[in-house]
């Protein structure tokens, strides 16, 4: 009956000038089976907007269809503007059931309802929690205790070979027994006696059981190690003697939520093995109360300031924030020794639970240290290795740094020595399936830097970011009161001249020094200025004939092969096809037409070494109409000329670069806007070498490119950047596709485009 009654329905609206035979016969034809792994919409709905209707149609289908073939199908009849299921939409954030979780506000502070969209955690990801002990029979933990699998309980042997007897759950290193529980009798230290259960709460108390708490990591194991007495003391053989364990026992992170004076070479011996072996070591800053924090630069605490000299950063250091993202008066600080920052103030956890021995409150609040900052940074660690099980423990930590959210604004006196930021799980997870541009190669590429410039609608403030997406500085390049936006491009200067070069026997030239060159936006004067790394104005003056409101594109490169960039700039807008060449200052050295003259809009124009000849060449297209790429020598002279899309017919813009190390650059298209995200990369004479998507196959809002050496091995990345409508996401990719990470270079709401370009 339903699939009449759909008939019956059409053809009522057949009147209004859509044929009816298409549809029906279509109708009869995907009758599929559905995927019913793939239930975001309404079984068996479709909706339908005709071109000549302003009504949206709903129909109904048996459940049994895909609709969103039939969606797809009905999407090509020409009468129809669009064709879709009727999709589901729910609450973007998952809040659990646990009694408690309303008073857990750190959980919502760092984005975990958002996280558990994606993951929960993966019982396989163990996290070793070395501390005053747990209490495995906790009624919200006991679950997500981690279990030994070769040991044999209560046999008096060791089964494993591991030289611990019956240690089923963990083990006790401060008595040297199997039972990891706290120690409870009396004289204890309340915070001792709770302290090691309070933090495997926050990272595996299991989530969305109708009781107590809700740890970050609901699925995550905790393995057991008592290495700190009831009064909250213990030694650096205890704790060596626990790493090791954890490290040969299968734990994938270890959580230290404890501090000291003494740099002991056992256990920064011990916790470096575990971090060759792959184990992520996660540690607390310490509090001082007294001092309001220590300054851990001049006053260094172990073990979180052990990779202080380190070449690598292979110590994930943690301090505290309160419920406003300050720095929590009691938390240590630190450039040197401290990573990220996360909640530590007045938390609430389990608790150790025994009524035997007058323990009856499992749960409670109040606790704050950076020992409770800590674990939330393990747990969501754990979080990220149960998303992307490849990462190494590095990688893991530059996830979790690089997704941190910024609380300068709330710590300005403390804004370099808190970390990267306070910890976000939520985008942690989106970083963990593609984390973060990986660190240069070191004495190579280490100072590559991305330079960025809004397209439009924003001030024409230049941004320089590491390749982790970290800020180092920024500018405005033209008056803060025009939101005119930009172009950018690196020059540079060689050291020795090739004359010079040949005397001296060097095999080439040496690179030397950079300028950033700007180009004024649309709107702005016609203005181009070059600026020192540091943001100092070197040289200013007009492309055009002033005063010229159509915006400046600008590219530089040495194309007289005097071992000199010069800069060449092409209008953004509004202007006709002039291409012209200024040398160090702004001396005009030359200009052509890049096509007829009579043409009007806007241009896109690269520059680099093609042939091989030591001089670059001019590379052009235009970005509002559909013209070829076309290859031009210094004094205008056609190289070569090609259409990149056959059929995509809009504008497109254009990059160059050595991608392959051959010494000869490749060039490199994408289209503006209304075409697809799909790049494609050819030689000089317009062979098709490669090409790939860079976003989501359905944006249109057309991609701005940049070529750069990022990692020192002589072969250019791609960078890409929204021209318009998409957010201010810029990414890195390999000549093949691979994508080696992103990050957001302003505000997420921001939809006035990026252009961008890499500087070594």
């Amino acid at each position: 009956m339903k699939r009449l009654l759909f008939h019956r329905i059409f053809a009522g609206i057949v009147v209004g000038g859509l044929a009816a035979l298409p549809f029906l016969a279509l109708a009869r034809e995907v009758m599929v089976p559905r995927d019913t792994d793939a239930v975001d919409y309404r079984p068996g709905e479709v909706l339908v907007k005709l071109k000549d209707n302003n009504d949206v149609l709903k129909f109904n289908f048996t459940d049994d269809v895909l609709v969103t073939d039939i969606a797809a199908a009905y999407s090509q009849n020409p009468d129809v503007e669009y064709a879709e299921p009727n999709y589901i939409y729910s609450l973007s954030a998952f809040e659990p059931n646990d009694v408690y979780y309303p008073q857990q506000w750190h959980l919502r502070q760092i984005g975990a309802p958002l996280a558990w969209e994606v993951t929960t955690g993966s019982p396989d990801v163990v996290v070793a929690v070395l501390d005053s002990g747990v209490d495995i029979n906790h009624p919200d933990l006991k679950q997500n205790i981690w279990t030994n699998p070769s040991e044999i309980a209560g046999d008096g042997a060791d089964n494993d070979a591991n030289g611990y007897i019956d240690d089923t759950q963990g083990w006790d290193f401060v008595d040297n027994l199997s039972d990891p529980r706290p120690d409870a009798a009396p004289p204890y230290s309340r915070t001792a006696l709770h302290h090691g259960t309070v933090v495997a709460g926050i990272i595996a108390a299991v989530g969305n059981n109708v009781e107590g708490v809700a740890g970050v990591a609901w699925r995550t194991r905790i393995m057991p190690l008592r290495v700190l007495d009831r009064q909250g003391q213990g030694d650096v053989e205890d704790v060596a003697r626990a790493v090791e364990y954890a490290t040969n026992n299968g734990a994938s992170i270890i959580n230290l939520s404890f501090v000291g004076t003494g740099a002991s070479q056992r256990l920064e011996a011990a916790l470096a093995r575990a971090y060759a072996a792959g184990v992520l070591i996660v540690v607390a800053a310490g509090n001082s109360d007294e001092s309001g924090g220590l300054n851990l630069d001049t006053s260094p605490r172990y073990p979180i300031c052990y990779d202080v000299n380190s070449r690598s950063n292979w110590i994930l250091g943690v301090t505290a924030t309160d419920t406003l993202d300050q720095r929590a008066p009691f938390a240590n600080y630190g450039e040197n020794c401290v990573d990220i920052s996360a909640p530590g103030y007045s938390i609430f956890s389990t608790q150790v639970y025994d009524l035997a021995k007058n323990l009856s409150e499992a749960y409670g609040g109040g606790w704050s240290g950076t020992s409770l900052a800590a674990p939330m940074v393990a747990g969501t660690a754990a979080l990220v290795r149960a998303q992307n099980r490849k990462l190494s423990p590095a990688e893991v930590a530059v996830v979790l740094m690089d997704s941190a959210d910024s609380i300068v604004g709330v710590n300005r006196s403390a804004a370099k020595l808190m970390g990267r930021g306070r910890l976000n799980v939520a985008r942690a997870l989106k970083g963990a399936s593609t984390p973060g541009i990986k660190p240069p190669q070191e004495n190579v590429a280490e100072g590559s830097r991305l330079i960025t410039m809004p397209a439009s609608v924003m001030v024409p403030e230049v941004r320089i970011f590491t390749l982790r997406g970290e800020i180092k500085s920024k500018w405005l390049s033209f008056d803060e009161r025009g939101r005119v936006g930009g172009s950018v491009a690196i020059s540079e200067a060689a050291r020795l001249k090739p004359e010079d070069n040949r005397k001296v026997k060097l095999s080439g030239i040496i690179r030397g020094e950079q300028t950033i060159v700007v180009g004024e936006g649309s709107g702005g004067r016609g203005r181009v200025r070059t600026f020192d790394v540091a943001g100092n104005v070197q040289s200013q003056w007009y492309a055009f004939d002033e005063p010229f409101k159509g915006g400046v594109i600008v590219a530089a490169g040495d194309i007289y092969g005097t071992g000199e960039s010069s800069v060449v700039v092409a209008p953004m807008s509004q202007g006709g096809p002039q291409i012209r060449i200024f040398e160090k200052g702004g001396r005009l050295r030359g200009q052509f037409f890049a096509y007829d003259k009579k043409l009007r809009g806007g241009f896109s124009v690269a520059v680099a070494d093609i042939d091989g000849d030591k001089k670059s060449e001019i590379i052009v297209s235009s970005t509002t109409q559909y013209l070829p790429v076309r290859v031009f020598k210094n004094g205008g002279e056609l190289v070569s000329e090609w259409f990149p899309y056959p059929t995509f017919k809009g504008g497109i813009n254009v990059a160059a670069g050595d991608l392959d190390g051959s010494g000869i650059a490749n060039i490199v298209t994408a289209p503006v806007v209304f075409g697809g995200p799909q790049i494609m990369i050819f030689d000089g004479v317009g062979h098709l070498l490669g090409q790939f998507m860079v976003l989501d196959s359905k944006f249109r809002g057309g991609i701005n490119l940049a070529i750069g050496d990022t990692d020192g091995d002589g072969k250019g990345e791609i960078a890409i950047g929204p021209a318009s409508r998409g957010g201010p996401q810029v990414r890195l990719f390999t000549p093949r596709g691979k994508l080696l990470g992103q990050f957001l270079v302003y505000d997420e709401k921001f939809r006035g485009g990026v252009r961008l370009a890499i500087m070594r």
